[in-house]
């Protein structure tokens, strides 16, 4: 949401957080500070936070239902455990749970345990100069899986590397 994007560039802005960490234990930090600064405001009855558009400076969460904030903050303090715990299972060196902690905080879909598929995958469509050239005159990064195709000769990136 555009509450929780103003949030984190409040929080990059404020020149708290040590931007060297890898990113397990930057985004635990940055849950605990989310947290942290908001706390107060979950402990005033009926109160919802003031949160600046990071352009304009106006608030931006006006309109934000206590409910729906006792909700965000729930979450938050969840997260924040998950990622302590997946950052200190990460350090050490247990992968299994480190994995399910961070599956717990971002989902299975976004953070498989399992990745090899994916990459092989990502880096046949990403693969640069093969192509396949079906009778239509269709060009595709890779065969289809019927029909007549001719497999491109292969090519190589002659531009400049960043």
């Amino acid at each position: 949401s555009y509450w929780l994007g103003a949030m984190v560039v409040q929080q990059i802005r404020s020149g708290r957080h040590d931007t060297t960490q890898s990113l397990g234990p930057l985004f635990r930090d940055l849950l605990d500070a989310i947290y942290n600064q908001y706390a107060a405001v979950l402990g005033r009855d009926g109160a919802t936070p003031n949160i600046p558009d990071p352009m304009l400076g106006h608030n931006v969460s006006w309109n934000w239902a206590r409910s729906h904030f006792e909700t965000f903050m729930r979450r938050v303090d969840d997260g924040r455990v998950w990622a302590n715990a997946a950052v200190s299972a990460m350090e050490k060196e247990d992968r299994e749970i480190a994995v399910a902690k961070w599956q717990r905080v971002f989902g299975e879909d976004y953070f498989p345990f399992e990745i090899s598929k994916d990459i092989n995958r990502l880096a046949l469509i990403a693969q640069p100069g093969s192509a396949v050239v079906l009778g239509t005159g269709t060009v595709l990064q890779r065969a289809p899986i019927t029909g007549p195709y001719v497999t491109t000769r292969q090519t190589t990136f002659h531009g400049q590397e960043s």
